[in-house]
C-alpha cells in the first residue's frame, strides 16, 4: 500500500504504528444509504482548516474517524451518533457498519476517552469497494 497522498505537505509519518485490520467490524456515521465517496473524506480532503501543527493533530485531520463496532461498543456508538444527529438534524442520518478489505488502508487507535475510536488512513488506491458493507442503521429509527 502506498500513502503518498496522505503525506503531502507534512513531515509527519501518520501511518507509523497503524495496522491493517480485516477482521473486526467498524462503524461510521454516513449521510445516505448507500454511502458516497464524500462519506469517506477526511477533514484535510474537505479542506477544513486546522490550527495545531503537531503531528498528532495533523494526522488526526488527515484520518477518517471510525469506531470499533462489537457487542461491547454497539450501544454506546449508536447513542453517540444519535446524540450528534439529534443536535444537528441535517447531520448524517445513518450508522454504516463494515469491514475493511485488503489494501484499504491502515488504522490507528486514537488517544481519547472513547476506546472504540480509530483514525483510518486511506491508501492512495482506496475506493468504496475496499469496504465490505454489513449494515445501515437508520438513526431516525432510534430517536
Amino acid at each position: 500500500m502506498e500513502f503518498k497522498q496522505l503525506h503531502i505537505d507534512t513531515h509527519c509519518d501518520c501511518v507509523k504504528g497503524a495496522d491493517e485490520n480485516l477482521y473486526e467490524v467498524f462503524a461510521r456515521r454516513v449521510r445516505y444509504n448507500p454511502i458516497f465517496d464524500k462519506d469517506f473524506k477526511s477533514k484535510w480532503e474537505k479542506k477544513q482548516p486546522y490550527t495545531n501543527n503537531s503531528c498528532k493533530s495533523i494526522c488526526s485531520h488527515k484520518g477518517i474517524s471510525v469506531n470499533l463496532f462489537d457487542d461491547s461498543t454497539k450501544e454506546d456508538i449508536i447513542n453517540k451518533y444519535i446524540k450528534t444527529f439529534t443536535f444537528s438534524p441535517g447531520h448524517k442520518a445513518y450508522c454504516c457498519t463494515f469491514k475493511f478489505r485488503q489494501n484499504a488502508g491502515k488504522l490507528k487507535r486514537t488517544e481519547s476517552q472513547d476506546k472504540s475510536h480509530f483514525d483510518f488512513f486511506k491508501c492512495d488506491s482506496f475506493t468504496l469497494d475496499n469496504l465490505e458493507i454489513l449494515e445501515y442503521i437508520d438513526l431516525n429509527d432510534h430517536v
